[in-house]
């Protein structure tokens, strides 16, 4: 944090109780898995799953177990556009994801530093690429468009792709807004099949968004 020595001592103390868990890899997945007893929660009926406990529900049932209530209360909240049903199904999904026996998500303390910062940008890494790399954000992304539109202004003539910004929508772009994404994708994947007629300059409509907000 580049404000660290000016925060007040109890901000301070807790980055460092942050860091230390992050530094040993104490996931949101680990604490899922400890809630949730590792056990999956089954649509169908009850077995056992790779030596798990698995539990039978039925759509719309309350489900008593403490690992799912917490991912079920961030799907709600973070896809509240969805019916019930759909956060029913999704927030079985993401718990499930999340407690199955821990792979990449050990990589992340590789990958990022404490606050979700990249070790090895790509900013540092990405100056002689050729194939065209296009960017999809959401408006609201934790990700900041704006360092990815510095990373994209960055790239020669040859690796610059499209840059678009997907209105009403974080990092699950293509969850929560998937109209607007599928059509978006549509245009990075057709602009990029044709030949470049325009100069590399050219602001697209989602490019002066993003330019004007910088302004």
């Amino acid at each position: 944090l580049d404000n660290y020595k000016s925060l007040p001592i109890q901000k301070k103390m807790r980055f460092q109780v942050y860091k230390l868990l992050w530094e040993s890899n104490l996931t949101p997945c680990h604490i899922t898995r400890v809630l949730g007893k590792n056990a999956y929660i089954s649509m169908e009926k009850a077995s056992t799953t790779r030596g798990r406990r698995q539990q039978t529900h039925t759509v719309g049932e309350p489900i008593d177990n403490a690992g799912y209530k917490l991912v079920a209360k961030y799907i709600r909240k973070r896809f509240s556009h969805l019916s019930d049903e759909e956060i029913d199904l999704m927030s079985i999904y993401f718990y499930n994801v999340t407690v199955a026996p821990a792979s990449g998500e050990y990589a992340l303390k590789s990958l990022l530093a404490p606050g979700a910062i990249a070790r090895k940008p790509l900013m540092n890494r990405m100056g002689s690429f050729e194939t065209k790399v296009s960017f999809i954000y959401g408006d609201s992304d934790w990700m900041d468009p704006k360092a990815g539109y510095t990373l994209y202004k960055s790239l020669n003539e040859h690796a610059r792709g499209e840059f678009v910004v997907v209105a009403d929508a974080g990092h699950f772009v293509f969850l929560e807004n998937p109209m607007e994404f599928n059509s978006q994708l549509l245009f990075v994947l057709n602009h990029g099949l044709r030949q470049q007629t325009s100069s590399s300059e050219t602001t697209t409509p989602v490019e002066s968004r993003l330019v004007k907000s910088d302004a």
